[in-house]
């Protein structure tokens, strides 16, 4: 369900229990409404909305519900100077304990404008209860029960109508358009206007639909306002708006004033109008004052280009970027159609001589290339360039970081020619490394610990080889065995770091940390019993290494080693006896292995077990 449905859920629950309820619209108020008392007025009531119900409730339980708050948004909305008449009605009920407020609005207001966040934030006073997209299944059982099947749909169009708005469109469509994919809300518009225009003007006079709903689209983008008082389309019969209005196109709201069913489809007629009147968006943009109001507007011009000239759509996209006559609160709507744009590497090459200054709008340009279809479509030997290029590559590299999350093989392939390198790069392997592990870069954090990268750190287990801890802890997640393939090359490393050093075990020496019973420590033990093969391999050399070296350094002064011995004496981690009991098979392999032990050490480890 939209959020204007179960608005009128609630209201309907709210009078089944006797409570006075008055809801009104933001998106029904101009932009000069900025007390409550204007907007009470432009609504039509004799005084603030707050005031009115606090007045007929008279200390009994009462709501006011304010619906299309995101209307008034300094994010997305088309009048955010509007939002202080809110205040102005919030702080009045402060009041009046009685009264509950219902406040309606998309997440990405809530979330972008601080004053929605601020109010949302309020605990104790303010509870929020968000609305998702519609679950997957329900969007079948809806098309099934309208007559469509959801199979002959594409996946992209089933989550197109996981959109409450979406799937309203949808259905309002013939039998047989309803078995057409869609991939955008302006593709179900177009094929909702088409059907629409075709029925309404069996009874209308020629040209009725254009001329009112142009006229509309005038007023309101004039007005820069959603609804516009009805006595503006005076010079139409009523009997033709009543047709418009009975066909759901239009609505008649009980103050008088008329707009579209929606606000997204006064964009999408702005925007097809605009463009097959072949209007400049620069230019328009550039002599309208720039309102906060025309951002809508603006996306759906750019995004009516992308689907029907995408040639225009780039050289508008790239002139209203480079324009000191735009807003920067303009640009960023040009970011932000980009951002969700199926990107071709047309599309790049157009913005690419734009993106590698250090100013704001660069830096924008190149955050795309993170996402999945900028990567592609500028995968075409770009990537190489950049990374070679000591002026280029600190500023290409960020993006490329995050695209290991969504294509690991490739990304490393890119850094791969680096890995011997030094200076800046060197670090900048580590660090990628350490926030990227995965399967696929494997083999080059096993030449980061040979090359001694993981030697020293800053923090985790006993200081000692935080980074690789940190890698460890990630890969273990979702690549068990690689992660154990990497301990044993971490451990080796620090065993050969304490001979070298003198020192027979690399725990007691400092070079590797105790991590037994630590977090870290758990984790090893439930990945070496899920990867008990790797373990094996790779885990107990270094084991059987360390037992040799101990044993022999402490076989003279006759006590037994502190370390691994054979057989398993009780303290030896149950990581490896669980792998030693459960998979008998490969461990019979490994012990065939091991040398046997001087009769002399263990003669002397036996009498060290009896004396204690």
């Amino acid at each position: 369900m939209g959020k204007s449905t179960v608005a009128g859920d609630v209201i309907t629950m709210a009078e089944d229990q006797g409570w006075p309820v008055l809801p009104f619209r933001m998106d029904e108020v101009e932009a000069d409404d900025r007390t409550a008392e204007a907007v009470g007025r432009r609504l039509g009531l004799p005084s603030s909305p707050a005031t009115l119900i606090a007045r007929v409730a008279d200390g009994a339980p009462a709501l006011l519900v304010v619906d299309q708050l995101d209307a008034a948004s300094s994010y997305s909305g088309r009048i955010p100077d509007v939002f202080e008449a809110v205040d102005d009605m919030l702080e009045a009920l402060t009041a009046s304990p009685n009264i509950k407020v219902v406040l309606i609005a998309r997440t990405v207001d809530v979330e972008k404008d601080p004053r929605l966040t601020s109010l949302a934030g309020q605990e104790g006073t303010v509870e929020r209860f968000p609305l998702g997209l519609l679950d997957a299944e329900a969007v079948r059982t809806v098309l099934e029960a309208g007559g469509t099947s959801p199979q002959t749909l594409g996946r992209d169009t089933l989550d197109l109508l996981r959109t409450p708005l979406h799937l309203a469109v949808f259905s309002r469509l013939s039998k047989r358009a309803r078995t057409t994919s869609y991939r955008s809300l302006q593709e179900l518009y177009a094929q909702y206007t088409d059907e629409s225009r075709r029925e309404v003007e069996r009874s209308l006079p020629p040209d009725a639909w254009l001329d009112i709903t142009r006229q509309l689209v005038d007023e309101m983008s004039r007005r820069e306002t959603v609804t516009v008082p009805y006595a503006l389309l005076d010079r139409f019969a009523r009997s033709d708006l009543a047709v418009l209005v009975s066909a759901g196109v239009l609505l008649h709201a009980d103050n008088d004033r008329i707009g579209f069913f929606h606000e997204t489809y006064f964009d999408y007629l702005f925007a097809r109008s605009f463009v097959l009147a072949g209007k400049d968006l620069h230019d328009f943009l550039a002599t309208s004052g720039q309102a906060l109001f025309h951002r809508a507007q603006t996306r759906q011009v750019l995004e009516h280009l992308r689907d029907t000239d995408r040639t225009e759509f780039r050289r508008t996209a790239v002139r209203l970027l480079t324009s000191d006559l735009v807003r920067p609160h303009l640009r960023f709507v040009v970011l932000a159609v980009l951002e969700q744009l199926a990107a071709t590497s047309e599309d790049w090459a157009s913005l690419d001589p734009l993106a590698w200054d250090e100013g704001v709008t660069a830096g924008k340009l190149r955050g795309p290339l993170a996402l999945p279809s900028w990567f592609d479509a500028s995968d075409t030997g770009r990537w190489e360039q950049w990374l070679a290029d000591p002026r280029l590559m600190p500023l290409a590299f960020p993006q490329l970081e995050w695209c290991t999350d969504h294509h690991p093989a490739r990304v490393t392939e890119l850094v791969e020619p680096y890995r011997d390198a030094d200076g800046p790069w060197r670090q900048r392997l580590l660090d990628w490394v350490c926030k990227w592990p995965s399967a696929f870069s494997a083999d080059l954090v096993r030449r980061l610990i040979d090359r001694g990268d993981f030697d020293d750190g800053h923090a985790g287990p006993s200081g000692v080889g935080a980074g690789f801890w940190h890698v460890f802890e990630q890969l273990a997640e979702k690549e068990g065995a690689s992660a154990i393939c990497l301990l044993g090359a971490f451990l080796t490393r620090g065993f050969q770091r304490a001979v070298a050093a003198g020192h027979s075990d690399p725990f007691d020496s400092g070079h590797l940390p105790m991590t037994v019973g630590s977090p870290v420590g758990i984790l090893v033990s439930e990945t070496a019993a899920a990867a008990p093969g790797e373990t094996l391999d790779h885990i107990l050399p270094f084991v059987i290494a360390v037992a040799e070296a101990s044993h022999a350094a402490h076989a003279e002064r006759g006590t037994p080693s502190p370390r691994w011995s054979w057989p398993p004496h009780p303290s030896t981690p149950t990581s490896m006896k669980l792998c030693t009991r459960q998979h008998t098979t490969p461990c019979a392999r490994w012990l065939n292995r091991i040398p046997p032990l001087s009769q002399k050490p263990w003669d002397s480890w036996q009498r060290a077990e009896e004396r204690h």
